[in-house]
């Protein structure tokens, strides 16, 4: 991607990056280095169902995407949820509930279940960028994904 001095994109107007799952969408939007040699720059949209739980949809074990042997979420999210509410499990035993108008920052290591239809915007997320090629032909889990 060449430097990026000033951009947008409307989210809305973005095809969703995960298709053919039935628990929502994501739009992701990547807008490349910024021009003071910064880190590349990505936001997502994503749209959940309520019922959506990490564990039972996404890792191999319970015939997600994932690698064998995750179990938990891998990936740090930080974002805003614009409406909605979802429950995040840690690993620790920590739990936190996340409602609309709140910003959110979630270490990896987690289960999240989505307690109302959600919609919540990311930043920065690795995570965002990381699903968004679950669907692609350059998956970081294509070989994974079928086992």
């Amino acid at each position: 991607m060449s430097k990026v001095n000033v951009a947008s994109k409307d989210l809305d107007s973005i095809e969703s990056k995960i298709n053919g799952m039935d628990w929502g969408s994501m739009r992701l939007c990547q807008f490349g280095t910024c021009s003071d040699g910064s880190v590349e720059r990505s936001c997502a949209k994503m749209s959940v169902k309520k019922g959506f739980v990490w564990t039972q949809c996404m890792p191999a074990s319970k015939g997600g995407p994932m690698p064998k042997g995750v179990n938990s979420c891998p990936k740090a999210h930080f974002g805003y949820m614009e409406k909605g509410e979802m429950k995040v499990i840690m690993d620790s035993g920590e739990e936190k509930i996340i409602r609309g108008g709140e910003a959110y920052y979630v270490a990896p290591g987690h289960d999240a279940v989505v307690l109302e239809d959600s919609t919540m915007i990311e930043f920065e997320s690795k995570a965002a960028e990381f699903y968004g090629k679950l669907d692609s032909e350059d998956s970081p889990v294509a070989e994974t994904a079928g086992q």
